[in-house]
C-alpha cells in the first residue's frame, strides 16, 4: 500500500492525499456546470450556513443530482456568490477510488484512511465542507464505509468541527436521522425536485448501457464497477485528465480500438458519458481483462 500524499490546504492543515478540493478544480473551471438546479444548491448554501442542523441531506433522485448539486456549490463558492459563512470555505470529496485501491480490499485500513482524511480537514483553522454521498456513512449499523469512519464521521458532525452534504432516500432519513437524537440535531433535510429531465442530457444517457443504468439507480453510488468505455480517442488528453481528476484507474486499454477498461465508482459513470470523446459506457461482466469486448464491440482483442 502506498502512503498517500498530503498537501498544504486554504485553512494552513495539511490535507490527505484522499480528498479532492472540489472548490479549487472549480476555480480551474474543470468542473461540468449544469443548469435547472438553483433552488436546490440555493437551499443547500443555506443549511450549510447555519450555525444549528447546519448539515445537508440531499433527499429524492440523489444518484443523478447529489454530484451536480455539490459542483454547482462549488462553483458559487470559488466566485462567493454565497452566504457569507461560506464565502472562504473549502468544499472536499472524498477519494473513493483512492481509498479503494490503497486500503487492498482491507475494511479496517479503508476505516483508517477515512479517518485520516477526515480528521485532515477538522484540523484546519476554518471548518472545511466535506461532500459524503451517502447518508448510510453515517449509520451505527452496518455503515456504508465502515464502523470507525463512521465513528469518525459522526463525532466531526456531533463537535461542530465538520459541516456535510450527504444524499440519501426518505427511507434513509428516518431510518439514520431521525430515530438518532444526536444527528436529528445536526442534520437539514433538503429535498430535491428537480426531474430526470433536468439533470440527466439524452445524449448522454443513451451512452450508458442498460445495465449499467440499472446498476446506477439500484447499487450504491460508491461501488466500483469494472467498466468498458469506448471512445473516440482513448489518448485524448481532456478524457486522460477526467479521469486523472477523479482517480479513475485504467485497468487495461486498446487504443487501436478506442476501448478502455476502467474501474470507477458507479457515481461517475455519468460524468465520464458526459465527455465529447465517449461513445458508450457498459459494464464488464466478466471483470477481467478485456473478456467481453467482442459481445460490445464486434472485436476481439
Amino acid at each position: 500500500m502506498r502512503a498517500a500524499d498530503s498537501a498544504e490546504g486554504a485553512d494552513g492543515a495539511k490535507k490527505s492525499g484522499y480528498l479532492i478540493d472540489v472548490t479549487s478544480l472549480a476555480e480551474s473551471s474543470a468542473l461540468a456546470n449544469a443548469n435547472g438546479l438553483d433552488k436546490e444548491v440555493a437551499d443547500v448554501a443555506s443549511v450549510l450556513s447555519r450555525s444549528v442542523s447546519g448539515n445537508a441531506v440531499l433527499v429524492g433522485e440523489y444518484y443523478l443530482s447529489h454530484s451536480a448539486i455539490v459542483d454547482n456549490l462549488a462553483y458559487r463558492i470559488s466566485s462567493e456568490r454565497v452566504p457569507s459563512k461560506l464565502k472562504k470555505k473549502r468544499l472536499y470529496r472524498l477519494d473513493i477510488p483512492a481509498l479503494v485501491k490503497d486500503s487492498d480490499g482491507d475494511p479496517a485500513v479503508f476505516d483508517a484512511l477515512v479517518k485520516q482524511a477526515v480528521e485532515s480537514i477538522t484540523s484546519g483553522r476554518e471548518k472545511g465542507i466535506l461532500d459524503v454521498f451517502e447518508l448510510d456513512a453515517f449509520a451505527r449499523v452496518n455503515p456504508s464505509m465502515g464502523a470507525a469512519a463512521a465513528k469518525s464521521l459522526r463525532e466531526a458532525v456531533e463537535s461542530g468541527s465538520l459541516i456535510v452534504i450527504t444524499s440519501g432516500t426518505n427511507a434513509d432519513f428516518e431510518r439514520i436521522v431521525a430515530t438518532d437524537p444526536i444527528l436529528r440535531k445536526r442534520f437539514t433535510k433538503v429535498d430535491v425536485e428537480a426531474d430526470r429531465e433536468t439533470l440527466e442530457d439524452p445524449f448522454v444517457g443513451s451512452k450508458i448501457s442498460p445495465d449499467l443504468s440499472e446498476a446506477i439507480a439500484k447499487r450504491s453510488p460508491n461501488e466500483i464497477v469494472s467498466v468498458i468505455l469506448q471512445a473516440d480517442d482513448v489518448r485524448s488528453g481532456s478524457l486522460r485528465d477526467l479521469l486523472g481528476r477523479h482517480g479513475i484507474e485504467i485497468r487495461s486499454e486498446a487504443a487501436n480500438m478506442g476501448v478502455l477498461e476502467l474501474n470507477l465508482p458507479l457515481s461517475l459513470a455519468q460524468t465520464i458519458a458526459a465527455d465529447r470523446s465517449a461513445r458508450h459506457l457498459s459494464l464488464d461482466h466478466e471483470m477481467v481483462s478485456f473478456g467481453h469486448i467482442e459481445d460490445t464491440t464486434g472485436y476481439s482483442a
